[in-house]
């Protein structure tokens, strides 16, 4: 009961600004420029949400419902109302978005009417995305949570889910959109075709489009020359010192982005004795629709197929992780680990590691330094 009597005067004070709730309001913040970014979710929107199949709802399901944000006292918050009923996780609850100026990240407070628990997340813009992450228990099992939400064109927005239970694979939950209410809200088992259609279109055309990770691999854009080390096998052996140079080239409009690295002489296996400069060529990129960095590589070393890795970019470190399994050699499969670390403009490094028996072995280090004017 406590928990209504709180939560009902702000569902009433949402209800009533409905879409009059301007962002001038905002302006009265000292946040006033992240908060700014919030404006979308202001409004009194219809709410929908498909779910996926996952570890949390094996079935799916669909529901429908409502959602209303209004500007929180002194323009310092995002007040949110929402109601979700259907063949999902039925709930009603309230969350709270701030921003922290000390920490410089958005704060997510949460709690759900029928529940004792509440949720805190940590979010931040990676381009248009605001992207929340959170861990806590549900039904007994400890859950890793991301959400991504993007503004929608005619107004609302749409909210990915994704989360990995009990240190298991991270896996999509659900989508919900909140669009604009029509004169008669119904609510109905099962969205429309023509508003599927539309979303689903509109998602792809977002899709399409280079975003902030590309843009980050645009920063590497130049001519580069490395020095480096790589350790054999055997840790009584020397490390071999490798050098040479690196030209990285926009593709397309930055859509994607190609390395040519070429290396001092070696003997390569394949070349009976001769020394033959080493060569290797990659082709980064940003997967949107993955929601993941990718990396494509040929060499004239050992390989005649093309080695692929998918990876994931942490802004606290700047630090791109690619992760493969490659077969080395027949039948034999290694999990590989590529770290590219970005230290300022004008250097970054990489490092490569190879399991063994479950622990992870340094098998290179590259230092890149930036060719003046290139």
């Amino acid at each position: 009961m406590s928990v209504l009597l709180f939560a009902s005067p702000i569902i009433r004070l949402a209800a009533q600004g409905g879409n009059k709730t301007s962002s001038n309001d905002i302006a009265k913040s000292s946040s006033t420029a992240e908060l700014e970014r919030l404006k979308f979710y202001l409004g009194d929107w219809d709410y929908s949400e498909v779910y996926e199949k996952s570890a949390l709802f094996p079935n799916g399901g669909r529901n429908t419902g409502s959602w209303t944000a209004q500007v929180g006292p002194q323009g310092r918050s995002i007040i949110h109302a929402f109601v979700s009923h259907g063949t999902g996780d039925n709930y009603e609850g309230i969350e709270v978005m701030t921003w922290d100026t000390k920490e410089k990240v958005y704060r997510d407070h949460s709690l759900w009417y029928d529940s004792a628990d509440q949720w805190t997340y940590v979010g931040h813009f990676e381009g248009d995305l605001l992207v929340y992450r959170g861990e806590f228990e549900f039904d007994g099992k400890h859950v890793k949570f991301r959400s991504e939400t993007r503004p929608r064109l005619g107004g609302g927005f749409t909210l990915d889910e994704f989360m990995s239970v009990d240190g298991g694979p991270e896996q999509k939950v659900l989508r919900g959109t909140a669009a604009p209410r029509t004169q008669a809200t119904t609510q109905q088992s099962e969205p429309s075709r023509v508003t599927d259609q539309a979303d689903v279109m509109e998602r792809m055309v977002e899709l399409s489009k280079p975003g902030e990770n590309h843009k980050l691999l645009a920063g590497l854009v130049g001519t580069w020359e490395y020095t480096g080390k790589h350790f054999p096998s055997d840790p009584k052996e020397k490390p071999i010192e490798i050098s040479g140079s690196c030209v990285r080239k926009a593709l397309w409009e930055e859509r994607y982005f190609l390395a040519e690295d070429t290396g001092q002489k070696l003997k390569m296996p394949w070349a009976e004795g001769r020394e033959v400069a080493s060569k290797d060529i990659i082709i980064d990129g940003y997967d949107n629709m993955k929601r993941k960095f990718v990396r494509a590589i040929i060499d004239n070393h050992w390989d005649t197929g093309i080695l692929s890795f998918e990876g994931s970019y942490d802004a606290a470190t700047k630090t791109i992780t690619y992760d493969a399994e490659l077969e080395d050699s027949p039948g034999v499969k290694t999990k590989t680990r590529w770290l590219l670390k970005i230290l300022d403009n004008d250097h970054y490094m990489e490092e490569i590691y190879e399991d063994n028996d479950g622990r992870q072995v340094k098998d290179t280090e590259i230092h890149f330094t930036r060719v003046k004017g290139r």
